[in-house]
């Protein structure tokens, strides 16, 4: 599995593989594709629906989720010692993080695939939801608004 942090470093094919893995997995196709294997999920406190829905989504894909809050990862100098630990005991790792930049520091210093929570997991999702509608996503005009980003 490869990290998971911009939609720009996938292609269209690419993506369209992740919603038909998505069906798949709706399905139930993919109940212990995380048998196993566990995930850290650095997500805000105060992000409810974000923790639920990928606790709830670790556990149908039979991992085991371990919700850790961003701030625990600590000062920037510690930062890649406590990376260093914790690739010994967690096979993916989930974070929002305000700063995007935080992924890609993350992605560096870690062996586990990083997947950013915000942004990029927010629009697939609202694209994939579109999709299921029977919306034309590819043909549709959008308009997103929030802090300028990768």
């Amino acid at each position: 599995m490869a990290d998971f942090l911009r939609l720009f470093d996938y292609t269209q094919a690419e993506l369209f593989h992740i919603f038909y893995l998505a069906n798949q997995a709706e399905a139930g196709r993919y109940n212990t594709a995380l048998r196993g294997k566990t995930v850290a999920l650095f997500l805000p406190e105060n992000y409810l629906l974000a923790r639920v829905t990928f606790q709830t989504s670790v556990r149908r894909l039979g991992g085991d989720p371990i919700w850790i809050t961003p701030s625990a990862l600590g000062d920037p100098e510690n930062l890649q010692q406590t990376l260093a630990y914790l690739d010994n005991w967690v096979d993916l790792v989930v974070l929002y993080h305000p700063d995007p930049d935080h992924g890609f520091q993350l992605a560096q210093w870690i062996q586990a695939p990083v997947l950013q929570a915000g942004s990029p997991c927010a629009v697939l999702g609202d694209l994939y939801g579109l999709m299921k509608r029977g919306r034309d996503i590819l043909n549709e005009q959008y308009l997103f608004c929030g802090p300028a980003g990768p």
